[in-house]
């Protein structure tokens, strides 16, 4: 598993966007963030239900790392500001696709 500590959106993006950079890498849970507040996000191999025999993401590209992260911006906000909601993004194409969920996995309560 990788980890990581980052000051910013932006470099948070660029990991989401990375993916595992490791696909030896066991898991489930490939990639630890550490963010600016504190709290941690993980990415864990996964399959968003639906896909049927193909992995579907909610944000998805055919190459091996996003090279444009702000499709997936909004998610990670969403994720950020809700805490309880993961999401999917995959990548590559043919035999090398990785699907991760991204999420919190204990959300901070703010109640």
């Amino acid at each position: 598993m990788k980890t990581y500590k980052v000051e910013n959106m932006g470099q948070l993006l660029d990991i989401m966007g990375a993916g595992c950079i490791d696909p030896s890498d066991a898991g489930p849970v490939v990639v630890s963030v550490t963010i600016w507040d504190g709290r941690v996000i993980e990415g864990a191999y996964g399959e968003k239900p639906g896909g049927g025999n193909s992995l579907i993401g909610d944000v998805e590209t055919d190459h091996y790392i996003f090279i444009d992260v702000e499709p997936i911006r909004p998610f990670a906000e969403k994720l950020l500001d809700e805490g309880n909601q993961s999401f999917f993004t995959v990548c590559g194409e043919d035999d090398m696709v990785c699907s991760l969920e991204w999420r919190i996995p204990n959300p901070i309560s703010t109640t």
